[in-house]
């Protein structure tokens, strides 16, 4: 269960910060102000939704994060970019059936600015997710395969 690790991960990392008396960044040699870009995620919305979202995230982050997965996937992009150019990354969250449709889906997302993709299929789709990496022109990254 990833969620469970990931809480005791973080509880560990508080408590080793506690115990030395700084925060778990200091631990790592990090400064809290040249922190690495992360990204702001939209959800699938209504076009309203997804442009007020947008609009919210402009400024404080650089890249944005839309889940994806679905029949409005290519209206849902849209609307976004009727709001901004910043580049985007998405999250098909398993939700691509078809290898072929998928990647021709990226290729359209390609060109209008995502710059990755993250679980376009189903975890358990191994040889398909690896011929998509293999004919998609963007990064791909099966997480939830690991």
């Amino acid at each position: 269960n990833t969620a469970a690790k990931a809480s005791v991960d973080i509880a560990l990392h508080d408590l080793a910060g506690k115990m030395i008396g700084a925060p778990w960044y200091k631990m790592y040699g990090l400064d809290k102000y040249q922190a690495p870009d992360t990204t702001f995620t939209i959800g699938i919305d209504s076009d309203e939704v997804v442009r007020e979202k947008t609009r919210e995230a402009l400024g404080p982050f650089r890249v944005l994060k839309v889940k994806v997965g679905g029949p409005d996937d290519k209206r849902m992009i849209e609307a976004i970019r009727s709001v901004t150019d910043l580049p985007l990354t998405v999250d098909a969250n398993q939700g691509w059936k078809d290898r072929r449709q998928a990647v021709e889906m990226i290729h359209w997302l390609k060109e209008k600015g995502v710059v990755m993709v993250e679980q376009p299929m189903s975890k358990h789709a191994l040889d398909d997710i690896a011929r998509i990496t293999e004919e998609s022109p963007l990064p791909i990254f099966a997480d939830e395969s690991v």
